[in-house]
C-alpha cells in the first residue's frame, strides 16, 4: 500500500513538473517572432523572388510572405532538451525547438520555408525560467541571448568552453569539440557535427565570448 502511494506521488511530480516547463502562448509567439524577424534582417539576395529580371532587394515583402505560410503561424515542435551541455543557471531549464522546413499551403498546418541563407535551420534552443517567463535564446537561427557570463570560461583552460560550445552550437547537433588554436581574433575549435557530417571550426572572440561564428566547414572556408 505505501508502495503504491509512493509511486502515486511520484508521478504526479513528475506530471506537475511537466506542465511547469510547458512553453505559454505569450512566449512561444515571441519565440516565433524573433526566428521570423532574424530571417528577414539575415537574408541574402537569393532568398529573395525575382520577378522580370529585377530582384527586389530592398523590399521585406516577400520575404514576410515567405516566412509566414498561409495561416500566419509557424510550425514548432517544443521538445525535452536531450543533448549534451549543462546550463548553469539556477532557475532556467533547457528546451529544443524543431521547426520543420517544408511547406503546404493546402495543410490547415502551415510550416516554415527553407531559405538559402541558413544552414541548419531545423533546431532551436532555448532557456526557460517558469517563475518569470524570462528565455534565453541559446542556439540557432534567431537573435541570441547573451550567456558567456553564466558560464566559468577561462581563455587559459580551452576546454572550460566545451559546455559553452555543446550549447550554443546545438543547432548543428555538436559532438566530439577539439581546441585547435589561439591567436589575436580568438579561440578556434573543430566540432563534428551530426547534421553535416563533418567538422565545422568555431571561432570565439576573445574580446566578447557570446560572439562566435562557424568560419569553415569540412575544411571549406565559409
Amino acid at each position: 500500500m505505501k508502495k503504491d502511494v509512493l509511486l502515486l506521488l511520484c508521478f504526479l511530480l513528475f506530471f506537475l513538473n511537466l506542465e511547469a516547463q510547458t512553453i505559454s502562448q505569450k512566449d512561444s509567439i515571441n519565440i516565433r517572432n524573433n526566428i521570423i524577424f532574424y530571417h528577414i534582417r539575415n537574408a541574402v539576395p537569393a532568398d529573395i523572388p525575382e520577378f522580370g529580371g529585377q530582384i527586389w532587394r530592398d523590399s521585406t515583402y516577400f520575404l514576410f510572405e515567405k516566412m509566414l505560410p498561409i495561416n500566419g503561424h509557424l510550425r514548432m515542435e517544443f521538445k525535452p532538451f536531450k543533448g549534451k551541455g549543462i546550463f548553469p543557471l539556477e532557475g532556467f531549464h533547457l528546451t529544443s525547438l524543431y521547426m520543420p522546413q517544408v511547406v503546404d499551403l493546402d495543410s490547415e498546418i502551415s510550416y516554415s520555408v527553407r531559405m538559402l541563407g541558413f544552414y541548419s535551420d531545423e533546431d532551436y534552443l532555448i532557456a526557460h525560467n517558469d517563475e518569470t517567463g524570462r528565455i534565453l535564446y541559446i542556439s540557432g537561427n534567431f537573435f541570441k541571448s547573451p550567456i558567456a557570463q553564466y558560464f566559468n570560461l577561462d581563455p587559459n583552460k580551452p576546454e572550460s568552453f566545451y559546455n559553452y560550445l555543446m550549447l550554443r552550437c546545438y543547432n548543428v547537433k555538436p559532438d566530439n569539440i577539439h581546441y585547435l588554436k589561439s591567436d589575436e581574433k580568438g579561440l578556434y575549435f573543430s566540432i563534428w557535427s551530426n547534421v553535416m557530417r563533418d567538422n565545422i571550426t568555431f571561432l570565439i572572440d576573445s574580446k566578447c565570448y557570446d560572439n562566435y561564428k562557424a568560419i569553415s566547414i569540412g575544411g571549406v572556408d565559409l
